[in-house]
């Protein structure tokens, strides 16, 4: 039976998720509140648009169900993903096994899906805001956007998106319409973001602007949380870079956290150890110029309490040992995110144990969710791409 399906939101999974209900013969309309269709999908991976990835795991997300995210991830394999971007016209390329589109433009993709709605018919409101989604007497949705009511909706698939880039905080985008379905949500914070950190001032201005390649663990109450590895960037603020990004989904309170740095990752203590046997002439300063950049050297002198320029030769031990640690397990504490505006997600959402296996609300027969409005956060590297066109794919099939 022939079924009328509004999708609120025209990002990359809210036009999947109008493909997909297309392609099964359904009539089909998109609101959008921006005045465009796609316009975050133009901001990812700086203009590029990492769409996916080869190596897509349920361990690379932070939600509430795995079991439920796994089967999402499986039956969106990387076969079906392929034949979808075949099907709109979309040429892809792996670097490092980020997926991106061939000529290496986001445009490109938004394009692409954008054509292929065109052609399908799809009906495209764009700059119609949804305040609110109800079912009439005869179990038919009705959506209103501004002073107009849409209604005889069979089905509503849910893609508002979340808290973070180009949108109005203070709106929370669909998150209220979820609530007014019957739906909870789980508390969520600005990721994939920096981290400012409450660190001495004076010691994060001599680090501004050091990238280096190191290991960097979310320790909480002692607790390791969680780990990243990569390059990492210092700013006077805190600290920056994809690792530190995919830590930001799991700090959602900074009392008792640390991230803590690894300037040495592969080397061990005997490794080091024999390191100043060999070069015991050398002062502090010139022993570690060969292993970490010198603002890190003597950031770590000074946390160690050893003068930066002793002779190795005159260290004990448990200096040389002090000295180790203090470049593996280099703590900054988080003070705050930065904001939503400047996140490339948002953590939180809906839960996935609130809905059944084809992303219906378990509330609210006849909607369904698909992406950021759900509560998965996943890592930098297509990993939350390619989670909106899975679980808009699980929505329409």
């Amino acid at each position: 039976m022939k079924s009328r399906t509004a999708v609120i939101g025209g990002g990359y999974g809210g036009m999947a998720a109008a493909i997909f209900e297309k392609r099964k013969g359904n009539d089909v309309t998109v609101f959008e509140r921006q005045e465009s269709l796609g316009k975050k999908l133009l901001l990812t991976g700086n203009g590029r648009c990492n769409i996916s990835n080869e190596n897509i795991d349920v361990t690379d997300y932070v939600t509430d169900d795995e079991e439920k995210l796994r089967s999402i991830l499986a039956r969106f394999d990387r076969k079906t993903e392929e034949d979808f971007f075949s099907s709109i016209g979309l040429l892809t390329r792996s670097d490092r096994g980020c997926l991106y589109p061939m000529t290496g433009k986001a445009k490109t993709v938004g394009n692409c899906l954008v054509y292929a709605l065109n052609e399908l018919g799809a009906d495209i409101r764009t700059g119609c805001y949804v305040s609110s989604i109800k079912k009439n007497a005869d179990g038919l949705f009705e959506i209103t956007a501004g002073s107009k009511v849409y209604g005889g909706f069979t089905k509503v698939i849910l893609s508002s998106g979340g808290m973070a880039g180009i949108y109005d905080e203070s709106s929370k985008n669909g998150n209220p319409l979820a609530v007014s379905c019957g739906h909870t949500l789980k508390e969520g914070h600005p990721g994939l973001t920096a981290v400012i950190c409450s660190d001495d001032r004076k010691k994060l201005k001599k680090l501004d602007g050091i990238r280096v390649r190191a290991g960097a663990t979310v320790i909480k109450k002692e607790k390791i949380i969680a780990f990243e590895a990569g390059e990492i960037q210092h700013t006077v603020d805190g600290l920056s870079g994809i690792p530190v990004f995919g830590l930001s989904r799991y700090i959602d309170d900074m009392s008792d956290t640390v991230i803590r740095i690894d300037y040495l990752p592969g080397v061990s203590f005997d490794d080091f150890k024999l390191r100043t046997l060999k070069f015991n002439n050398r002062s502090v300063e010139t022993f570690l110029e060969g292993m970490v950049l010198s603002p890190i050297a003597e950031m770590a002198a000074g946390n160690c309490g050893l003068n930066y320029h002793a002779r190795i030769s005159g260290l004990s031990e448990n200096e040389i040992k002090k000295m180790y640690l203090a470049l593996t397990s280099a703590d900054f504490r988080p003070m705050q995110l930065n904001g939503y505006k400047k996140a490339q997600i948002s953590t939180g959402g809906v839960p996935l144990s609130e809905t059944d296996e084809n992303m219906q609300s378990l509330y609210c027969k006849g909607l369904y969710f698909a992406g950021e409005v759900l509560n998965v956060a996943g890592r930098c590297g297509g990993y939350n791409l390619h989670f909106a066109a899975a679980s808009a794919y699980c929505a329409t099939f």
